[in-house]
């Protein structure tokens, strides 16, 4: 969504939480950052998502571990805006 829209706005943000939400994901705390929407044609474009994602396997052990989650994806942006 981000390519065709030439950078990251809050609809596609909302919509990559209630994706989040669906897959029950709402645990990991996600922060999404990316490249502000608009970019012309052909710019590169990047998104992050951050989070901390829970062992619950050592939870009746006593013990609370979570991983560090940090992902990046890179792509260019498909739409060309004219100009005036």
């Amino acid at each position: 969504m981000m390519k065709a829209e030439n950078g990251l706005d809050e609809t596609i943000q909302h919509k990559f939480m209630e994706m989040a939400e669906a897959l029950r994901l709402e645990d990991l705390n996600v922060r999404l950052e990316g490249t502000p929407g608009t970019v012309q044609r052909g710019d590169l474009l990047e998104l992050r998502a951050q989070g901390r994602y829970p062992i619950r396997s050592m939870r009746p052990l006593g013990r609370e571990l979570s991983l560090s989650i940090d992902l990046r994806m890179y792509g260019l942006a498909h739409r060309y805006i004219r100009g005036d």
